[in-house]
C-alpha cells in the first residue's frame, strides 16, 4: 500500500508540472505567483488565520486505503476549491476588526456621501450602517468578556450567531477587497494614486451596499455547511454545484461600477 501511496503521489507531481507547462493559462498563473511573491504578508496572514481552521485528519492506514479514499478525496478537493470563489481568506479570527471597519465606513459615508455613492444615502440606509455598527461593537465586548465570564446559554447561542453573521459579512468583504487589490497592482489608477491596499480598501468601502447583500448570501451558504448531515453519494455534490454555479458572484460585486 506505501508503494502504491508513492506512486500516487509521484503521478499527481508529474502531472502538475506538465499542466503547468502546457495550460492555456498559464501566463495568468504566472502573473499570480508574481503577485503573491510581492504581498507575502498577506499570503503570511492567510497562513496565520488557517491556524484556527479546524482540519479532518486520516491516519496512516487511511491513506493507504485508496479504494475506499479516492472518492472522498475527490469530493472533498472539488468541495474546497469551489469554496475558493467564495471563501478565498478564511474569515476567522479576521472578522474581530470588522466592527472597527465599520464604525470607519460608517463615518466616512455621514461626512463624504457622494465619495461612496451617486447620490447621499436614505435614511434607511444609514440606519443600516448604524445598526451594523452598533451590532458589531457589541458582538466584540461579548467575544471579549468570554475570555473572562461564562455566558448563559442563551447568550453563549447569540454570541455565535452573531459571530456567525459577521463572519459571513467579512468573508464578503474580503473577497471584494481582494479582487480590487489585484485590480489596483495590475492597472493603478494613476501614477499618484494611493497604495495598492488603500486604494482596494476604497473601492471595497464604495460598494458597500453589495458587500452587504453579498454577506447574506455567505450566510446561506454558511449555514447550509454548518448544518448538513454527513452526505453520501450525490448529495454530497450539491453544496459544491452550489459554489460553482455562484461563483462569478463576488467577482460580479467587486467590478460593479
Amino acid at each position: 500500500m506505501l508503494q502504491t501511496t508513492l506512486l500516487a503521489l509521484l503521478g499527481l507531481s508529474v502531472g502538475m508540472a506538465l499542466h503547468f507547462r502546457w495550460h492555456p493559462l498559464r501566463r495568468e498563473f504566472s502573473d499570480a505567483w508574481d503577485f503573491l511573491r510581492l504581498r507575502q504578508p498577506l499570503v503570511l496572514l492567510t497562513a496565520g488565520c488557517l491556524l484556527f481552521q479546524p482540519m479532518a485528519t486520516r491516519g496512516l492506514n487511511a491513506l493507504q486505503d485508496w479504494p475506499e479514499l479516492w472518492q472522498p478525496l475527490l469530493r472533498d478537493a472539488a468541495g474546497e476549491t469551489a469554496r475558493l470563489f467564495h471563501e478565498l481568506a478564511p474569515p476567522w479570527p479576521l472578522a474581530l476588526g470588522l466592527p472597527l471597519l465599520l464604525v470607519l465606513l460608517t463615518i466616512r459615508v455621514w461626512r463624504w456621501p457622494y465619495r461612496y455613492g451617486e447620490r447621499v444615502p436614505v435614511p434607511e440606509q444609514k440606519l443600516v450602517l448604524i445598526g451594523l455598527s452598533a451590532a458589531g461593537l457589541l458582538w466584540l465586548g461579548l467575544e471579549a468578556a468570554a475570555w473572562r465570564t461564562v455566558y448563559p446559554e442563551w447568550l453563549e447561542t447569540l454570541k455565535l450567531a452573531a459571530r456567525t453573521l459577521f463572519a459571513a459579512l467579512t468573508t464578503a468583504g474580503l473577497q471584494v477587497w481582494l479582487v480590487r487589490l489585484v485590480m489596483a497592482w495590475e492597472k493603478p489608477p494613476d501614477t499618484e494614486a494611493e497604495g495598492d491596499v488603500i486604494t482596494a480598501v476604497e473601492a471595497t468601502f464604495a460598494r458597500w451596499q453589495s458587500v452587504v447583500l453579498l454577506g447574506a448570501f455567505n450566510l446561506l451558504w454558511m449555514a447550509w455547511h454548518a448544518w448538513r448531515p454527513q452526505e453520501a453519494g450525490a448529495a454530497a455534490w450539491l453544496l459544491p454545484e452550489f459554489w460553482m454555479l455562484f461563483a462569478a458572484l463576488p467577482m460580479a460585486v467587486a467590478v460593479s461600477a
